[in-house]
């Protein structure tokens, strides 16, 4: 069965070796409250898919970007997708936003 969770989420982990300005731009996406409707989807209690749209910085009146970290049961970020046209390595802000949302949700911002 699929689920749909969209509070209480569980930290996650990555490997991404992110530009320092990324990351610090990311966490200002999140405090700015710019990631929104995130959903962590499941089968079976195993999470594999966690999603977001973010609003962009510069137009909060464009279409927000769509934003997805794929994990393994570990909680690993195994794949990233983003619909900025800078995710070419995977490594947008829009990324570092979602993995930092996790952060401040668990209060470790």
């Amino acid at each position: 069965m699929n689920v749909i969770i969209k509070t209480g989420f569980e930290s996650v982990k990555h490997t991404i070796s992110f530009q320092p300005q990324t990351m610090l731009k990311g966490n200002k996406l999140v405090l700015a409250g710019h990631v929104r409707n995130v959903e962590e989807l499941r089968t079976n209690r195993n999470s594999y898919l966690i999603r977001a749209t973010i609003i962009r910085q510069t137009s909060v009146t464009l279409t927000p970007y769509k934003t997805s970290l794929n994990i393994d049961n570990a909680r690993i970020v195994t794949g990233v997708k983003c619909s900025c046209v800078y995710n070419q390595s995977g490594k947008c802000k829009h990324v570092a936003a979602l993995i930092c949302n996790f952060q401040a949700a668990l209060g470790k911002i």
